[in-house]
């Protein structure tokens, strides 16, 4: 349930504040629709009002004591008449001038309390801003709803829980798992966080929406819980995700290029607009000793270090602003990002590498396939192998120098349409 935003009952206006001094979760101290301007002047004239009538206050002590001291006779009699005369006429313009500030600023009070704040029945009528934890476990959703939130089944997930090590590290620990931050201890139960890793992951949303629509509570603690287990998982994971995991199935590349194979014999059928089909037929075989798909995806990041560096007019640009953004910044894609290289066999299994800048090449001098040391790792990999199998990349991947050869599409391409030839020559024979 996401928030729902109060309106005056007097004009009918939502309030909001400032967005770099706004947190979802509070009171906004002002009106929308131009209405903030109002409330600033009346502000300012309260501000004007209560310091004058400060100011006379605090001059009335000494004037009634100067008066009391003048009957005393204390004074010398020649100037007795004038002094009194005097001390009179600033004691009672000092009584004016507070009489008549202390109203104007109590008049802006009351204006101030009638059009901008709440009254206290409308505040306790008023449903909840924030959606109660709702200490989600494996219990709490159903088949259908495992599915829709993570686009796993509920027995599916718990699998992948379990193999996590999650209930394990969090029995050591009376239950639950310990995240500790700057000024306290974070407890958190393993289902729970592992669905909501499940969850951000499938869905995409932010922490605080993820808490307004499903799990409830305040979104900080999500903050230190969120990082926590990404960088569990990547440690714990750390030599299955890379080039090691390669190790595990070098036995298996040649059920890898079999299974390419036989993709590029299937026959393929093309359906048209008026109903018709069309046969493609497949290759005899393939000519080359492939064993899996590369690749490199950048992914768009936003702006580092930009906007402001404070929160007032005529802040300057944040220190470094600009080496750290073009550090990360493509002229191929013209956006800030990172790149991420994917090697993907034909079980489903994938090794990544990475992130690394978006603004490093793919291959070449200090690029991205240089520094994973993946070319050399494939040749001895495969250094007793009877025959070295290769990966499959794009036209990224056309350089010389490369020791464990990586096809390029455009070399592919030009004798795949030639093996289909001699294939369809084949067939009429």
């Amino acid at each position: 349930m996401g928030k729902q935003p109060r309106r005056r009952r007097i004009n009918g206006l939502i309030r909001r504040g400032p967005k770099r001094r706004h947190s979802s979760y509070r009171r906004a101290m002002h009106l929308s629709h131009g209405e903030v301007g109002f409330r600033y002047y009346m502000q300012n004239f309260m501000a004007i009002y209560g310091g004058a009538a400060r100011s006379s206050l605090s001059m009335l002590p000494p004037l009634i004591l100067l008066s009391i001291i003048i009957r005393n006779n204390v004074l010398n009699p020649t100037t007795l008449n004038t002094a009194a005369t005097a001390t009179s006429f600033l004691l009672r313009i000092q009584c004016t001038n507070y009489i008549f500030n202390q109203n104007r600023f109590s008049r802006l009070i009351q204006q101030d309390h009638i059009y901008h704040d709440i009254p206290l029945e409308e505040e306790n009528n008023a449903l909840a801003t924030r959606l109660p934890r709702q200490n989600i476990r494996f219990n709490s959703w159903t088949d259908q709803e495992c599915y829709d939130n993570t686009s796993f089944r509920k027995e599916q997930l718990q699998r992948i829980y379990h193999k996590f090590g999650l209930a394990q590290l969090a029995a050591q620990n009376h239950g639950f798992i310990r995240v500790p931050t700057n000024h306290e201890t974070y407890r958190f139960d393993p289902e729970e966080l592992f669905l909501f890793l499940m969850t951000k992951c499938k869905t995409g949303l932010s922490n605080k929406v993820l808490c307004d629509l499903i799990f409830g509570g305040h979104a900080s603690r999500w903050s230190f819980g969120y990082p926590w287990i990404l960088r569990y998982l990547d440690e714990r994971y750390k030599d299955t995700i890379g080039n090691q995991v390669l190790h595990r199935f070098v036995d298996d590349f040649p059920k890898f290029y079999n299974a390419f194979n036989s993709f590029v014999q299937k026959t393929s059928t093309q359906h048209h607009n008026d109903g018709t089909a069309t046969d493609h037929l497949g290759l005899r075989f393939m000519p080359f000793d492939i064993f899996a798909l590369i690749d490199c995806s950048i992914y768009r990041i936003n702006r580092p270090l930009s906007g402001p560096d404070g929160d007032y007019i005529g802040a300057p640009r944040r220190e470094n602003y600009f080496n750290a953004q073009r550090s990360v910044y493509t002229g191929y894609k013209k956006c800030h990002g990172i790149k991420v290289q994917t090697i993907m066999l034909p079980n489903g299994i994938s090794c990544v590498y990475g992130p690394a800048s978006a603004r490093v090449s793919d291959i070449g001098a200090n690029g991205i396939l240089e520094m994973s040391g993946l070319d050399m790792f494939l040749l001895q990999l495969q250094q007793n192998a009877p025959h070295t199998y290769i990966a499959f990349g794009d036209g990224a991947y056309n350089a010389n120098g490369l020791q464990c050869k990586f096809f390029i599409c455009r070399i592919i391409s030009f004798l795949t349409l030639w093996a289909m030839y001699i294939s369809h020559i084949l067939t009429i024979i």
